[in-house]
């Protein structure tokens, strides 16, 4: 099954519009679950592979479904062999979270040894890492949101909700980037996973991305890929 018309048309404006504003160029894996045949919404735009499922179900326009018991997805993004972009202190990892249900346990939405973000239904509070020691803060968990952590400097680590930041932590352990794949939807153990939708994934850099503009156009898509 082909991509439909208007999924061509949406994919061409949001990589268009990311280009022009020298995102694109800082992407290094970016994959969006919602298209409307499997193999497509498992082919990773940028490095032109796919992504390894591992029983999560296809739901066209919507994302990929984790059941939250052992359903996750291996990115085959190696930080320490596939980076282009990323660098020890310039990083950035997301996931949209198109649907999720609470639990009473830690839902993951990506890991891999020193990049991980993670909500623990019980606390109320997310843990992230991303080259660095983990850090716990107090953030809202909602459905229709893209989350991600990023580093931008040796100091300072972020995590954002939309491409805004909502909490900062001071890294004062630095710890050198995973040499394993990240996985989308467990941690890296096989221990917690996450119940719900995820629509798209997203690595690259943080310098000089402009994360509430590929946010903006993330939601746009979403919004259009609906109507394929």
């Amino acid at each position: 099954m082909a991509l439909t018309q208007i999924e061509k048309d949406s994919i061409r404006t949001f990589v268009k519009e990311q280009y022009l504003n020298g995102n694109w160029q800082k992407v290094d894996s970016f994959c969006h679950f919602g298209l409307s045949d499997p193999a497509d919404a498992l082919h990773d735009w940028k490095r032109g592979t796919p992504l390894v499922n591992n029983g999560t179900t296809h739901v066209p326009k919507e994302g990929r479904e984790f059941n939250g018991i052992d359903q996750w997805i291996d990115s085959m993004y190696n930080p320490s062999n596939d980076a282009i972009n990323v660098e020890e202190h310039n990083a950035n990892v997301g996931n949209y979270v198109a649907k999720h249900e609470n639990t009473n346990s830690i839902v993951n939405l990506f890991s891999a040894s020193s990049i991980k973000l993670k909500f623990n239904f019980q606390t109320k509070k997310f843990t992230h890492s991303i080259h660095a020691e983990e850090k716990t803060t107090g953030v809202t968990f909602k459905s229709n949101t893209f989350y991600s952590t990023d580093k931008d400097s040796p100091s300072i680590q972020h995590i954002r909700k939309n491409g805004r930041i909502v909490a900062s932590s001071s890294i004062t352990t630095f710890q050198a980037p995973p040499n394993s794949t990240l996985q989308i939807g467990r941690d890296e153990g096989g221990t917690n996973y996450f119940k719900g939708i995820l629509s798209s994934f997203l690595v690259g850099a943080s310098v000089y991305f402009l994360h509430e503009e590929f946010s903006k156009a993330l939601k746009i898509l979403n919004s259009t890929l609906k109507e394929a």
